[in-house]
């Protein structure tokens, strides 16, 4: 039985009393654990755990619902700041959506080429995902689902700011 206090702060109590064959120093902390309910409102709770002195213990953690969740927002985040900047237009529309849904939407087939997009590779590799406006921004067009595919990023790149699509020659 592990015997024990909380300071005011509710941390910081060190025994080796316990565990005296390895001698090992145990400190009382705070853990927080952020986690989703089933409805998927997000909650935190807190509780006090006994781990070794020595070890690196985050005090923080996320449930892996709450980890994907989290990833998923800040890539919704990120595609929407990233292409608002880039809408200069008042009347356009600014859209919020992870661009995983259009890719999934799309079958993962790159819109440009027809060719299959594979999901494990990521930027910088010239065959990842990149969502592609089909009117670009530039020329007045929206940053919404209607007005977005997937596309391999080279044939983005290729692509360029063009409208209608210029096919190769």
């Amino acid at each position: 039985m592990v015997l024990g206090h909380f300071d005011p702060d509710g941390v910081q109590w060190t025994t080796t009393d316990p565990f005296p064959a390895d001698s090992r120093a145990f400190v009382w902390r705070r853990e927080y654990i952020s986690d989703l309910a089933s409805d998927g409102r997000e909650y935190r709770w807190e509780t006090a755990v006994c781990v070794p002195a020595a070890s690196d213990h985050p005090g923080k953690l996320w449930s892996p619902a709450y980890s994907a969740r989290s990833k998923e927002l800040k890539r919704i985040s990120a595609s929407t700041s990233a292409h608002a900047r880039r809408v200069r237009l008042e009347s356009a529309t600014i859209e919020r959506f992870d661009p995983f849904e259009i890719y999934e939407r799309d079958g993962w087939v790159c819109g440009l080429c027809g060719v299959p997009v594979p999901p494990e590779l990521n930027w910088p590799d010239p065959m990842s995902a990149s969502l592609d406006h089909i009117m670009p921004l530039s020329a007045g067009g929206d940053h919404s689902r209607a007005n977005a595919q997937l596309a391999h990023w080279i044939c983005n790149v290729r692509k360029g700011a063009s409208w209608p699509l210029v096919s190769d020659p």
